[in-house]
């Protein structure tokens, strides 16, 4: 094995090897809302240190790395929630509504804001086409454009392409429209990881989330934090199809998957509905990294 692959065999590791606060209270483990956001902020940075530090040829080796990484978090959630004890919510329903969210994720929805139920994500869809039917009622041009907007205000937002992207959902470029919101939502994932002061990439892993962490305790009530692991098991569950391994792109994707998308083996047409899909999805990756580094 040379130096290199010994390096990428350990930037892999350092990706995937993802620890959780949490807070023992007798024999129950008690995951806190700072916990959660810790653990997300060292997962955003590690994204950002692994990607700074390979080498651009082994770019299909880092993104099969990197849906490992979506995968690995997807499950720690899955473990925050099998802790999270409710005394008002039983532990068979607290399984249904995990897998529940976790199952919308995989048809490729996400939290809509402007829905007009927040309870469409409480039930199992029995298929991808009733999931579809159900979530795109819910995606009118009204809804859209309020969607467009609230993802404007984000200060996050990458104005100049998201607009683009918007100009060309509204003339029907719907495959260019996809790989415009594919590179925003990976950009966000993958370039966390800001220079230093001393302009050194790769500043100490998750030092930054531990201090914040320990500066400012977050309140809330169980429901809270329940509400919180499901609306993050229903984004990681959406992020690891988006961005799931071409598995050599022998059966075409369902969800639209990025993969795909930019090595042109998507054969299918790309839709309006994918574009909507990509479009929460943007939205939803910007909320999560407003919570995890307000």
């Amino acid at each position: 094995m040379t130096q290199c692959d010994m390096e990428t065999k350990n930037q892999e590791k350092d990706v995937t090897d993802i620890s959780v606060e949490q807070k023992a209270e007798g024999d129950t483990s008690v995951v806190t809302l700072s916990g959660i956001a810790t653990f997300l902020r060292e997962f955003i940075e590690r994204i950002g240190h692994f990607f700074a530090q390979v080498a651009e040829p082994a770019f299909i080796e880092i993104m099969s790395s990197f849906a490992d990484a979506i995968l690995a978090i997807k499950e720690s959630i899955g473990d925050l929630l099998s802790n999270l004890i409710i005394p008002e919510i039983s532990e068979e329903r607290k399984n249904q509504l995990k897998e529940a969210y976790s199952k919308w994720g995989e048809y490729g929805w996400t939290i809509n804001p402007t829905a007009s139920t927040e309870s469409l994500f409480d039930i199992i869809p029995l298929s991808k086409q009733e999931a579809d039917k159900a979530a795109y009622k819910e995606c009118t041009h009204n809804q859209l454009k309020q969607l467009f907007q609230m993802t404007k205000e984000s200060r996050r937002c990458k104005k100049m392409d998201f607009d683009e992207a918007v100009t060309d959902f509204s003339e029907r470029k719907y495959k260019s429209c996809a790989h415009l919101l594919v590179s925003l939502i990976e950009a966000k994932l993958i370039r966390m990881q800001k220079p230093s002061e001393q302009g050194i990439r790769g500043r100490a892993v998750g030092e930054k989330a531990v201090k914040k962490a320990k500066e400012k305790a977050i309140n809330s009530s169980g429901e809270d934090l329940l509400l919180t692991l499901l609306h993050m098991t229903n984004l990681f569950a959406c992020m690891e199809k988006v961005f799931e391994n071409g598995k050599d792109f022998r059966t075409q994707p369902l969800v639209i998957n990025r993969n795909f998308l930019d090595h042109g083996m998507l054969t299918r047409r790309v839709t309006r509905r994918d574009c909507i899909q990509l479009f929460l999805l943007y939205y939803n990756t910007l909320e999560m990294l407003d919570y995890i580094y307000r």
